[in-house]
């Protein structure tokens, strides 16, 4: 239960960053803290591969924001709609284990 309320924190932040071009304050930390409690709750590699690809690719659009650079800015959007896309697939699939007490 705890590792799909922080994927969807994570989807919410994606949206905000894919959509709205901006990366909300704490991005980085809520991002690290998923792949942490997904790591403990042993999630599927697919889905921990994908939160780290995660933190990259919000460095990638806030340098393309930064630069004002139009078209990395839309790649690095389209990289994390992808990536928002495959974590709503492992919310979907559930793909972890709740780890024993």
């Amino acid at each position: 239960m705890l590792a799909e309320n922080i994927l969807s924190s994570v989807c919410e932040m994606i949206d905000l960053a894919a959509d709205d071009g901006r990366i909300p304050a704490g991005a980085f930390g809520l991002i690290h803290g998923a792949s942490t409690t997904l790591r403990d709750e042993r999630a599927a590699d697919e889905t921990l591969r994908a939160t780290e690809d995660l933190s990259v690719a919000l460095l990638r659009l806030e340098w393309a924001l930064r630069k004002r650079d139009a078209e990395a800015t839309e790649i690095a959007r389209e990289r994390l709609r992808s990536i928002r896309s495959k974590l709503a697939d492992s919310l979907s699939e559930a793909d972890w284990q709740p780890s024993p007490c």
